[in-house]
């Protein structure tokens, strides 16, 4: 294959991933020992604080520590600075570092009407990955474990009450082949839900998606934009040869979400149907994803959906990210 490469391109000399040889891909840091394989994104987050220069912060133990509520105007010049800091981190959290990505999702939300607020919020995910620097994720070489797949769903109903989110949920999604993920999500719905239960009738000349009542709703929303990552994930997986689940066993902790996705129960109040929940139907009928009931304290996906405490916060990271530093 090297071979046939270097006939049609001008290539670079190959490298190869050894105990001794690491290798740098567009910031990512590919390592190995004896037992497990390592990304590490520590060098570009040592470049990005001295882009940003911020060398001499402190470091917090977690990315986001509450809401973002200072509206009060910035400069030019910090606005330059945020969108600068918020690609950095947008490229950690969409590569090697998920622990960030909820954060980068609720700060991002802002850049409509950018403000104090989020100035802090995004030097707080930078002093978060100061901090976390060393962190990595991992595969072991061996084990039984390296050949499994799970999937974990997951939606905070109602939990953001900052004003220009609207009342959306947040849902997060993450996949597992063994020990390491290759997708992970955390994104707003496009539908309102109203934590107060005040109902809002849908209708054309709203011109929003209706408010929701239900957390069940929500959980079947976050199911629906979970499976369709996860569906092209398995075309990827289908096209490297590497083995895919043909019914995806995802787990979610909401029981009338689970109910509506096997159908099993009788009357739902789930009636408000809209696209998504069509498509968690079709995918269900064609057995192509199932749901799983996990307990909410071990469903990963919870990380990705509000803001947690530090304990929760290193409990759900610790499962899935290692501290290694390069040498």
């Amino acid at each position: 294959f090297i071979d046939l490469l270097n006939i049609r391109f001008t290539c670079k000399e190959t490298e190869w991933l050894s105990v001794d040889h690491p290798l740098d891909h567009l910031g990512m840091v590919i390592s190995m020992d004896e037992e497990n394989v390592y990304i590490s994104m520590e060098d570009y987050i040592e470049r990005m604080l001295q882009v940003l220069e911020m060398q001499m912060c402190k470091s917090v133990n977690t990315p986001i520590n509450g809401p973002i509520l200072d509206d009060t105007p910035i400069s030019h010049s910090q606005l330059k600075w945020i969108y600068k800091a918020l690609g950095c981190c947008g490229w950690l959290s969409n590569t090697a570092r998920p622990d960030g990505k909820y954060a980068h999702s609720r700060l991002s939300q802002h850049l409509a009407k950018p403000s104090q607020g989020l100035l802090a919020g995004v030097k707080h995910l930078i002093r978060y990955y100061k901090g976390a620097k060393h962190l990595c994720l991992y595969q072991p070489l061996f084990g039984e474990d390296t050949d499994t797949w799970q999937f974990f769903s997951d939606s905070d109903f109602a939990g953001n009450a900052e004003v220009q989110n609207k009342r959306r949920s947040q849902s997060g999604y993450i996949a597992f082949n063994g020990k390491a993920p290759p997708l992970w999500g955390s994104k707003p719905s496009s539908v309102m839900f109203d934590a107060n239960e005040i109902v809002v009738s849908a209708h054309p000349r709203i011109g929003e998606a209706h408010a929701d009542i239900s957390s069940g709703a929500s959980e079947v929303y976050a199911a629906g934009n979970a499976t369709i990552d996860l569906l092209h994930l398995s075309y990827v997986m289908e096209e490297m040869d590497i083995g895919f689940p043909t019914t995806m066993k995802l787990q979610v902790d909401n029981t009338t979400a689970e109910a509506f996705m096997n159908n099993t129960c009788r009357k739902s109040k789930l009636k408000h149907i809209d696209c998504r929940q069509e498509w968690v139907k079709m995918l269900r009928n064609k057995d192509i994803v199932v749901p799983v009931h996990v307990d909410t304290e071990v469903n990963i996906a919870d990380f990705f959906t509000k803001i947690l405490s530090a304990p929760r916060f290193k409990t759900l990271r610790d499962m899935f990210m290692i501290s290694r530093k390069l040498n």
